[in-house]
């Protein structure tokens, strides 16, 4: 009823499928390769050679650098990218930005943007406790220890702008000048 196979029969079938398995991929993706090895020529190809080149290209222009993308300098052996219409590649240097058309243009990082932070809160704080020009000037010494002199600074302008907006209290040219030594 029930043919039994023995596991030599077995293998020797499996063995026998993945021999002609394997000799349908070589027939169809490695023809040129083959037509090659038949005709006696060398083993290296020019399948080999052009994929050698692509690569050497690509090492040619990661040499070359200056903003060129795969697609100028040569072939990869994945090919190029393509950029979306409209979008070009530019270099750090071709990169600027406009500047903001309402005039009070604050640093938005680094020590001016930290600055006038730890102001703002200091601000609050005299708000909320109804401390006067003695308080502030108090309060002003951590802030000023905590960031060094910055009388130097080019943006310190801006800070005392900030200050003689903010400040509930009037607040003179030179004591403002005094502030950051």
């Amino acid at each position: 009823m029930f043919q039994e196979f023995s596991w030599g029969q077995f293998l020797l079938f499996s063995a026998l499928l993945s021999f002609l398995w394997y000799l349908l991929v070589a027939l169809l993706c490695y023809r040129p390769e083959l037509n090659a090895l038949l005709k006696g020529s060398p083993v290296s190809s020019s399948v080999d050679q052009n994929v050698t080149g692509r690569l050497d290209d690509g090492r040619k222009g990661s040499e070359k650098g200056h903003g060129q993308s795969a697609g100028e300098t040569g072939r990869s052996l994945m090919g190029g990218s393509r950029l979306p219409p409209g979008v070009g590649m530019l270099s750090s240097s071709e990169l600027t930005f406009s500047p903001r058309d309402d005039g009070e243009r604050y640093e938005q990082i680094g020590l001016v943007a930290d600055v006038l932070e730890e102001l703002k809160i200091l601000f609050a704080e005299l708000a909320e406790s109804g401390g006067g020009k003695p308080e502030f000037f108090a309060k002003l010494e951590r802030v000023s220890q905590r960031y060094g002199p910055l009388a130097g600074h080019p943006s310190i302008g801006r800070i005392n702008g900030f200050i003689r907006d903010a400040a509930l209290f009037p607040i003179s040219q030179a004591e403002l000048d005094e502030l950051w030594y």
